[in-house]
């Protein structure tokens, strides 16, 4: 399965739906994470510390299966996962 992480766009907002750990369990369960690019900073996470994990960082969400989120997804983000 795919599973992709997009960056929150709350004004306040520094989480991410995925911790380092978590893509390392996904990954070692066959899973594949893709994960936007500077989606962690404000939590403290880079992106090569998620690709480190296992995931890859990109824009590209065409063959995501699911997405992980904290926040409800806003106009821009159902434009990335309306398919």
């Amino acid at each position: 399965m795919k599973i992709g992480i997009l960056k929150e766009a709350g004004k306040f907002e520094n989480r991410i739906a995925v911790s380092t750990e978590t893509v390392k369990k996904l990954c070692s369960g066959n899973h594949s994470v893709i994960i936007e690019s500077g989606a962690g900073q404000s939590s403290h996470f880079s992106d090569k510390n998620f690709t480190d994990a296992g995931a890859v960082i990109s824009s590209d969400f065409a063959d995501v299966n699911i997405f992980f989120k904290v926040n409800p997804p806003n106009p821009r983000e159902l434009e990335t996962i309306k398919d």
